[in-house]
């Protein structure tokens, strides 16, 4: 009794002695709204902006209330702000809280971000053509999930997966779906866990993490079909689960044709010019690879030409075409120099594909004017696809910009080209 009243005594003057401190608010902003609440020493308000800081840069806001989605992506954003909690928060009149840093907007910017992305591919029915999945990295990743499906209509059928054996990852499995389902046969989806129990290293930025080959059935229409990404996540070092973003891929069938040659040309630049008084106009600029399996070019064009399909801008379809007789192949010390041309009620055409330092690299120019060319055009990716008896070589070139109304479109490759 004597300790309760001692106890009672203390708390009676402890609070008699008791000062209210008036502390500023702190406030921040989420998709346009003002939200303010209790500073340091209580962690409220600076956990919350930050929360929601690090939210505001991911769909959190499409995401169905409730849905795994939406738990995730407030887990993990959680997570962080918790931790600098842990760390920074505390009371402002024994310790600075730096308030300001933690949620300035370059932390939420600077928050590492994952993604993983899946590649694109195109060929003709009956061939087998493969597509790789990359991963986009700001922070350390050691080991990734992820579901691809390809959908039970499409006409294409996952074949075989391989691990990129560069991130030594050597326990990586692969599990094709629906369960039960055959190989180049049935199965339309796979579940990748790249991993590896012995090496926890960080996956590199940019690196290809595994490649998959698909075979588009003999029955297949000619279209794009999409390769949805799902289930996806990733892990650090610790195996700490973090939020990722997929992409999703596609496969291009072509009509039939010969078989496609994958990443055989590299387009730099192309620019159309719809027809106007003196006609539409074509230029292209890029290099062909004829290394083996694909050094068949010189001997194709020699006995039946060439030509270039040109896709994209908002609705082009316009093939460029030379017929042998319209080309003259001379050797030179580095390999043949090709030129064709043609210069009748069509238009004038000509391309020439001039070898370079980089053996078996050939510089590819193209120009076409007085050509059946009809605009306006948009700033879609232009598609351009050199055919030969042998193989068609396709690539996609964005980065495209309008001039005159829509009547030129001009696109560069932002990438390195040889």
């Amino acid at each position: 009794m004597e300790q309760a009243d001692q106890a009672a005594g203390r708390a009676l003057e402890d609070l008699g002695g008791y000062r209210v401190i008036e502390r500023a608010p702190v406030c921040g902003a989420y998709r346009g709204y003002r939200i303010c609440g209790m500073g340091p020493p209580s962690s409220g308000a600076t956990g919350v902006l930050q929360i929601l800081g690090i939210l505001e840069r991911t769909p959190f806001d499409r995401a169905a209330p409730g849905s795994a989605e939406a738990v995730h992506l407030f887990s993990e954003a959680a997570r962080l702000a918790y931790a600098d909690r842990a760390r920074y928060v505390g009371d402002p009149d024994f310790k600075p809280v730096p308030v300001a840093a933690m949620l300035a907007p370059r932390i939420a910017r600077n928050t590492p971000r994952w993604a993983a992305y899946v590649g694109s591919a195109s060929g003709v029915p009956g061939q087998l053509t493969t597509f790789g999945v990359g991963l986009e990295t700001s922070g350390e990743i050691a080991g990734v999930q992820n579901d691809l499906t390809l959908g039970n209509t499409a006409p294409i059928v996952f074949s075989a997966c391989e691990v990129n054996p560069d991130i030594n990852k050597d326990q990586t499995i692969f599990g094709f779906q629906p369960l039960g389902c055959m190989p180049d046969i049935n199965c339309s989806g796979v579940r990748a866990l790249v991993l590896s129990f012995s090496n926890l290293d960080p996956i590199p930025d940019g690196s290809t993490m595994y490649s998959c080959d698909v075979l588009i059935l003999p029955a297949a229409a000619p279209g794009e079909y999409p390769i949805e990404c799902s289930n996806e996540g990733v892990a650090d070092p610790d195996g700490m689960a973090l939020p990722v973003d997929c992409s999703d891929g596609a496969i291009t069938v072509l009509a039939e044709g010969p078989p496609v040659a994958p990443a055989s040309l590299i387009l730099q630049k192309a620019r159309l010019g719809a027809r106007s008084g003196s006609g539409g106009s074509v230029l292209l600029s890029g290099a062909v690879n004829t290394n083996p399996p694909f050094g068949s070019l010189d001997a194709d064009i020699a006995a039946s030409g060439l030509s270039i399909k040109l896709t994209g801008a908002g609705g082009v379809d316009f093939t460029l075409s030379w017929d042998a007789a319209e080309c003259t192949s001379r050797q030179t010390r580095r390999g043949p120099k090709i030129r064709c041309d043609v210069d009748d009620a069509s238009g004038k055409q000509r391309i020439v594909l001039r070898p370079m330092r980089i053996p078996n690299l050939l510089r590819m120019k193209v120009k076409g004017t007085r050509l059946s060319l009809f605009g306006p055009f948009t700033a879609d990716p232009v598609t351009a696809t050199l055919v030969t008896s042998s193989f068609q070589r396709p690539d996609t070139i964005d980065n495209c910009a309008l001039r005159r109304s829509g009547a030129l479109t001009s696109c560069k490759e932002s990438g390195v080209v040889p």
